[in-house]
């Protein structure tokens, strides 16, 4: 085979297969979440979907507006009055919406600074 041919050959085989396999797929990845522990499911999500270990633990919560009273919306209402002392108080949570980048269906962005971009996006 000549030159010619074989980089007629290169082209036409670029042109049929085009770059398929050789560029990277590039999308940005929502996480949207709202519950009393949004950040918590945030980490399990991530888990989960990439196989990470990720230890986390909740903040020692000092101030009453960080609470939520449930009680009525767990337990029967003939299983307790408003007068009874013992309530179900969970963390008040809220929304949480995080965008990072992915390539080839991973992180662009290592884990630890992917982390603390979460924290940051919840904290303000």
């Amino acid at each position: 085979m000549t030159r010619h041919t074989i980089a007629a050959l290169a082209c036409l085989a670029s042109a049929v297969f085009g770059s398929a396999g050789l560029t990277a797929q590039s999308t940005t990845e929502t996480l949207s979440i709202s519950a009393s522990r949004p950040i918590a499911n945030a980490v399990e999500t991530l888990e989960r979907k990439y196989g990470w270990v990720i230890t986390y633990e909740d903040p020692e919560y000092q101030n009453l507006s960080d609470f939520k009273d449930v009680t009525a919306a767990v337990r029967p209402a003939a299983s307790f009055s408003d007068t009874r002392e013992e309530r179900v108080i969970v963390p008040r949570g809220g929304m949480l919406n995080f965008k990072y980048s992915v390539t080839n269906g991973k992180p662009t962005e290592d884990v630890t600074h992917l982390l603390v971009r979460l924290l940051k996006s919840y904290g303000t």
